[in-house]
């Protein structure tokens, strides 16, 4: 629907004979139509239905706010000071509320919703920590802090007072975990077009419907939204009768990758191998100086670490411990920044050691996703609780890296290489964990042996394309509002 049409459909709504057009804003009233809907409107009610499904953009808003939700109820039932805990609540008789009694004041008072530094307050991060991905596989993902929503639910029973204390066991709590991983069943190898949707889906298809929601999901989105146009209802004074109704159905989607696409970048130029090859070494070398060298204050500048970090194992901030050098590995990065000083006696010596060990044969390693052999763990509510049971599983790959002869064909180089060390460079000119939404979800997907032999005996023109498609339940929805 285009701007002008919303704005003519607002205007029809402010000059009902029921509301007072004069004491209405447009813009306020544009918060009741954050998707395309289409309208009818009769003496008595205005019908709305969405155009388009509810989208990846649309659950995650849903997604967002509950998980704010339940961290800022974890944090007024967990902190130790009962005083603090009277700041989260969003009342203005303080003074006659009992601090120590947090389940009295939590049915008596709501609790803010705008937290400052919610995620990140020292007193916060430790009583969150359930709620995130695990640091030492921060790695893998895109966001800085990425949260694992197995354990956040959402309660649908409005004669219910949400708490923060029996939400998990509660038989109308649906989980709000948008299961996109799920898509690697349907894949038949790893890189194909399924196990790179499956990673990239709410990144890259953002206005496209959520794969394998449940309609208890949906719902839950629906009670959701019902409530904040209830709210936005009442502070614009309008005294409607609100109703939505869910309207499901199965779409298909389809994904085509042309063959002269995929030729292209599986297609490895000498120049591009050159660099792969320049990294890895790099790599080596920084690997290595973080490790060999004996003064801790040279070492430590291999890599990128904080001078405190929060331990995950102990739950609690501690300061940065430069001598347990491999746990500080297996945490922070190697710098790329940090300046070799080839003339340093030491460091001269440790490189002449390394490139007598290794003799020109360098090793690539990169970890990525085994999805297809990851099981989502459904735990029972009642019993157990999801919040360290890893649900997937991490595959580390070591690969010798083809060493570049001055003498090697340019045109012909792909023709050199064996799978492994075309897989090996893929993963590193197409790092799939730094997708961003302005990436191209095409360079993720990587041949098959098969398909890379083939490569290597043709044209770009003869190459087949690569297409995929998959069914799910979606759902748009019909809003009534009575006047």
């Amino acid at each position: 629907m285009s701007p002008t049409l919303k704005m003519l459909l607002l205007a029809t709504i402010l000059f009902s004979k029921n509301l007072v057009a004069q004491d209405y804003d447009v813009k306020k009233l544009q918060k009741l139509l954050d998707k395309e809907m289409i309208f009818q409107k009769s003496e008595n009610e205005i019908t709305f239905e969405t155009i388009n499904p509810v989208s990846i953009s649309d659950f995650e808003k849903f997604q967002s706010d509950v998980r704010d939700s339940v961290a800022i109820e974890t944090v007024f039932f967990s902190r130790d000071d009962d005083e603090k805990t009277l700041l989260y609540l969003r009342s203005y008789k303080k003074s006659k509320v009992e601090p120590y009694d947090r389940e009295f004041n939590r049915s008596l008072y709501p609790l803010k919703r705008n937290v400052k530094n919610l995620y990140t307050a020292y007193s916060h991060v430790p009583l969150l920590h359930f709620m995130r991905i695990p640091r030492d596989l921060n790695p893998l993902f895109n966001t800085i802090i990425s949260f694992d929503d197995r354990n956040v639910y959402y309660e649908t029973n409005s004669k219910k007072t949400f708490k923060y204390s029996d939400t998990l066991i509660s038989k109308t709590a649906y989980p709000i975990f948008h299961n996109h991983w799920i898509l690697a069943d349907l894949s038949n190898v790893k890189h194909d077009i399924p196990d790179v949707l499956a990673q990239v889906l709410p990144i890259l298809f953002k206005d496209k419907a959520p794969y394998n929601l449940t309609e208890n999901q949906y719902e839950a989105y629906l009670d959701w939204k019902f409530k904040k146009m209830n709210v936005e209802l009442k502070k614009m004074k309008i005294d409607g009768q609100l109703e939505i109704i869910p309207l499901f159905q199965v779409d298909t989607f389809q994904f085509v990758v042309k063959g002269e696409e995929l030729y292209s970048q599986w297609n490895i130029q000498k120049t591009e191998y050159e660099k792969f090859v320049k990294y890895t070494n790099d790599s080596l070398v920084r690997e290595t100086l973080f490790f060999e060298l004996r003064d801790l204050k040279k070492s430590n500048k291999f890599i990128r670490h904080p001078q405190e970090y929060f331990d995950e194992n102990g739950l609690e901030y501690v300061d940065f411990e430069p001598v347990d050098k491999v746990v500080n590995r297996m945490l922070f990065n190697l710098d790329y920044k940090t300046k070799i000083h080839t003339e340093d006696p030491e460091i001269k010596e440790i490189l002449i050691k390394m490139e007598s060990q290794h003799r020109g044969s360098l090793m690539y390693c990169y970890r990525t996703l085994d999805l297809k052999n990851s099981i989502f763990k459904k735990s029972d509510r009642k019993l157990h609780s999801p919040r360290y049971q890893r649900w997937f599983q991490i595959d580390t790959s070591k690969v010798e890296i083809l060493p570049i002869k001055s003498a090697d064909s340019v045109e012909n180089f792909s023709k050199l290489l064996n799978y492994k060390q075309a897989i090996a460079f893929y993963n590193w000119k197409y790092p799939i964990s730094k997708s961003t939404s302005d990436s191209n979800w095409k360079n993720y997907v990587f041949p098959t042996k098969e398909e890379f032999l083939k490569l290597q005996s043709m044209s770009g023109n003869d190459f087949p394309d690569k297409t995929f498609s998959y069914s799910t339940r979606t759902m748009k929805y019909r809003v009534r509002l009575g006047l």
